[in-house]
């Protein structure tokens, strides 16, 4: 995709994101990301690793499986409801987690 200038925008152009990363390489901020807008996500374990996920497309352990959840989203699309939730779900832990402004007022008090 290049450079995305509003990620507002990128968000809400596709039906369901997937971030099929098997290297744990640090794109998984962009799960994240995708959460934090409350699409629905599609992603391997290294994709998620260190994020409080459950379901199974959030957990696939290889490609190929990416890919076969990808066509049980075509064949049953109110499958991409429960994802959205779910995705929603996933984001308010995460960020209940890790609140920023605490972890600011760490930083900033270590600094000090």
């Amino acid at each position: 995709m290049g450079i995305v200038d509003n990620l507002g925008v990128f968000y809400s152009q596709y039906d369901v994101y997937i971030n099929p990363d098997v290297m744990e390489s640090g794109l998984k901020i962009k799960t994240v990301e995708a959460f934090s807008y409350g699409r629905p996500v599609i992603c391997t374990k290294a994709a998620s690793a260190g994020i409080d996920v459950v379901k199974e497309y959030h957990q696939a352990d290889s490609v190929e499986k990416v890919a076969e959840i990808a066509l049980k989203c075509i064949n049953n699309p109110e499958l991409l409801e429960e994802m959205t939730e779910e995705s929603k779900n996933v984001y308010d832990a995460f960020y209940a987690a890790y609140p920023t402004d605490k972890i600011l007022e760490e930083i900033v008090n270590l600094t000090n």
